[in-house]
């Protein structure tokens, strides 16, 4: 038996062996992200008379179909087990409820409303006025299962609620307004993060000012109240790309990568879809939370084609592990682009730094991230296709 032949024997002896080692992972960040829906936002103004008081005697008193009866709620709660169900997550149980008196008041000031799919967000900026104290906050808030809870937010979104915590009211008028506050360094800032009535909100979440305030402007900017005698609203046309909650991508690897992570269920994935690691190997999963679920795309190879598969898991509250034929049709602009690029091709363009990405990844990502590196999935399907 000649050399060529003896190495394609070993190879076909060995490669099922191979693959059945492809369970190993190691975790990338991810930073895909969806257009705001409606390409607008609502910016809302309280009056001046809306004030929220410590007035519910239960969490019942306090159905949270609101906002504004969350806030109230939250205000009145009177001990953990009523508090934890204003909130999306756990809340630390050693929170001290002793301290609230009758006299406490929330004022609402400002607020947001927006939808990434079927998905309702708020953010409402608010004063807090005790005895003995006054504080701005503002807070995330998320409407499941028909009530509104507090939810935490990633980063990016992050930065949109200390926005409206740390700003004034007529500093966020100004920004959502697109009017002059008469401090040039700021309105200036103001006028870069519109391109005629158009809002660009990540811009205008990561402005900085190029010089420092003066303590009056500083006031202005950050201090001064703004009051109204009437609700007002208004839609703001808007350019923002929200990034896709709990994403991260899994890159399959052989036993050869020994900082790997090991995958438990990937065996019993392929089996749900009638494959094994004789037929197919995984290349890559993309996880990530929609509405509430969970979510894996798995992208894997069919040894005897070579043809590549996107298998779709589906982990609900009430449903364990399910495979499922397709993804929320809000979604489709990333299953696209995982069906269309290479891990390679992925990695690169969810890089944060792209001195080392090839040129031509470096163009396109000049064309879909915003300032937070989050990749517009709707345009990079543009550039695609």
């Amino acid at each position: 038996m000649n050399l060529y032949k003896s190495i394609i024997l070993v190879m076909t002896l060995y490669l099922p062996c191979f693959c059945s080692a492809q369970n190993k992972f190691r975790e990338l960040e991810a930073y895909f992200g969806l257009p705001l829906d409606g390409k607008e936002i609502e910016y809302y103004k309280y009056s001046s008379e809306s004030v929220i008081t410590n007035s519910c005697q239960s969490y019942e008193d306090c159905p949270t179909r609101t906002t504004i009866e969350l806030l109230k709620s939250l205000l009145s709660a009177k001990n953990y087990s009523w508090d934890q169900r204003n909130y999306a997550y756990s809340i630390p149980k050693d929170k001290s409820y002793e301290d609230k008196e009758l006299s406490d008041r929330f004022l609402p000031l400002r607020k947001i409303d927006f939808s990434i799919g079927q998905d309702k967000y708020e953010i409402v900026k608010f004063r807090l006025e005790t005895t003995n104290d006054t504080t701005n906050h503002a807070m995330m808030f998320k409407f499941i299962s028909s009530r509104w809870q507090v939810v935490s937010s990633d980063v990016v979104m992050s930065k949109l609620v200390i926005m409206f915590e740390y700003l004034s009211e007529r500093a966020l008028d100004a920004i959502f307004y697109n009017m002059n506050l008469g401090i040039p360094v700021f309105d200036n800032m103001v006028d870069e993060v519109y391109n005629g009535e158009l809002l660009y909100l990540s811009k205008a979440i990561n402005m900085r000012a190029n010089k420092p305030y003066t303590p009056e402007e500083a006031n202005i900017i950050f201090n001064s109240n703004s009051s109204s005698n009437k609700d007002s609203l208004i839609r703001v046309p808007c350019e923002f790309v929200f990034p896709i909650q709990d994403q991260k991508i899994r890159v399959y690897e052989d036993d050869s990568f020994v900082s790997a992570h090991e995958d438990t269920q990937i065996e019993e994935k392929l089996r749900m879809a009638n494959l094994s690691f004789e037929t197919a190997i995984p290349d890559f999963s993309y996880l990530f939370s929609y509405n509430d679920d969970h979510y894996e795309i798995v992208k894997i190879k069919h040894l005897e084609s070579n043809e590549d598969e996107m298998l779709i898991f589906k982990n609900t509250k009430k449903q364990k592990l399910q495979i499922v034929s397709e993804i929320p049709s809000r979604l489709e602009p990333v299953m696209k682009v995982l069906r269309a690029l290479s891990i390679d091709q992925i990695q690169n363009l969810n890089a944060l730094s792209n001195s080392e990405t090839p040129k031509e990844i470096q163009n396109i990502s000049s064309q879909v991230k915003d300032e937070d590196n989050i990749i517009n999935t709707v345009k990079l399907n543009t550039l695609i296709d």
